[in-house]
């Protein structure tokens, strides 16, 4: 496995760019690459991805420089943090390579669980080439802090907004993820991103996590198509102290890009004469 440098950007504080994958395309993580994005989620729950093809997936972005992180499959909303097959989905995710693992929690229990398998030996760099005397010395997940697998909590229900404080005391937990529009429909403003309220929401959670070195994720949005949208977006998100932002799904960029130049060509031909 060659480290990314993801995990380096978000000590550091540095501007750290992702997005969605909803797609199940190889051949995306390496556009992404030569486009110098740094880390991809690669969306299990709700998409036809499978496991297979997520594995193709974390090899090519590995190879161009891209920190591929697993979407796991769950449900928050009807769980309600009683998903005892999280954790396992995770496992798997650390089993293919990937660099770490998104999960929409239900609870700061099935949080715990998920954690846990960050001290698990069985990431594929490890059991293709096993170092047997560091992993009974405890020390073959510590060669490299690059190279650590990760578990990504995302906040998507309301409550455990206000347990944010109890959630950054959970041992081995080093980013936290916000479902930007769910937040938003939680507080009563569903897709106002640039909301007040949406934005107290966001602060609280860069201010519970900084002091503990816990960085914190938010995706820009579904408002925004223009690629100057998306880029002024990007530097509000960083002025509220968020340092690692994920663009939207490659179907909704690719949807509106496609709708532009049929719109922008059939206005460009419309009452002219076909040309000689």
């Amino acid at each position: 496995m060659r480290p990314t440098p993801l995990q380096k950007a978000m000590r550091e504080r540095t501007l750290s760019l992702g997005g969605y994958c909803t797609v199940s395309s190889p051949e995306l993580m390496e556009i992404m690459g030569h486009c110098g994005f740094n880390h991809v989620l690669i969306d299990h729950m709700f998409t036809a991805i499978d496991w297979q093809t997520t594995a193709h997936m974390v090899r090519a972005a590995t190879l161009f420089g891209v920190a591929p992180l697993v979407r796991v499959q769950t449900y928050a909303w009807g769980s309600r943090g009683n998903d005892t097959h999280v954790a396992s989905e995770v496992a798997r995710a650390l089993g293919v390579g990937a660099a770490g693992a998104m999960v929409s929690i239900g609870s700061l229990k099935e949080l715990a669980a998920c954690c846990l398998v960050q001290k698990d030996a069985h990431h594929k760099r490890i059991w293709i080439a096993p170092d047997v005397d560091a992993i009974e010395a405890g020390t073959a997940h510590d060669e490299d802090p690059n190279d650590k697998f990760f578990v990504l909590p995302l906040i998507e229900l309301p409550e455990l907004v206000d347990q944010v404080d109890e959630m950054v005391r959970i041992e081995g937990l080093t980013a936290i993820g916000v479902g930007i529009h769910d937040i938003c429909a939680a507080v009563g403003r569903p897709f106002d991103v640039e909301h007040a309220d949406v934005w107290r929401l966001i602060d609280k959670l860069v201010n519970a996590a900084r002091p503990r070195n816990i960085d914190v994720w938010v995706n820009t949005g579904y408002r925004y198509k223009e690629v100057d949208e998306v880029s002024a977006r990007i530097s509000r998100l960083w002025d509220h102290g968020i340092c690692t932002i994920q663009v939207q799904g490659p179907e909704y960029i690719l949807y509106h890009v496609l709708n532009g130049i049929r719109s922008g060509a059939t206005a460009a031909v419309k009452n002219r004469k076909l040309g000689p």
